[in-house]
């Protein structure tokens, strides 16, 4: 089973954050790219427990990947030809990047969601 792994080096912008929709009220955020239609993803989850997102800035998303290939270059965040293996994790609250297995980051926001206060 794939598992998660923490960045210590990943670098986004305030454009970068701007343009793929994350505001201050934003808790956590993750960014993948899809092939179905080509396209950059990004969900947020706001500060209310609500989580929402789709299709997001592509050209934001390819600055994040020039901005850290490096990074990135190990991992499968998607393409044009292929499904996402892993997506861009931000969590705002720990200030920590990670790469999540796709199939997990539901779970991910889920965690966050559940240890909101009431």
């Amino acid at each position: 089973m794939e598992s998660e792994v923490v960045s210590k080096k990943f670098v986004v912008t305030p454009e970068i954050r701007r343009a793929l929709g994350v505001t201050e009220d934003v808790l956590a955020w993750s960014t993948y790219w899809q092939p179905l239609g080509d396209e950059a993803e990004c969900y947020r989850l706001h500060r209310g427990g609500a989580l929402e997102g789709g299709t997001s800035d592509w050209l934001a998303y390819q600055s994040l990947e020039r901005l850290n290939a490096a990074e990135m270059r190990p991992y499968n965040f998607g393409s044009s030809e292929s499904d996402p293996e892993y997506v861009v994790f931000v969590d705002e609250l720990r200030q920590q990047t990670s790469f999540v297995p796709y199939k997990q980051r539901q779970a991910k926001f889920d965690r966050i969601r559940a240890s909101l206060p009431i």
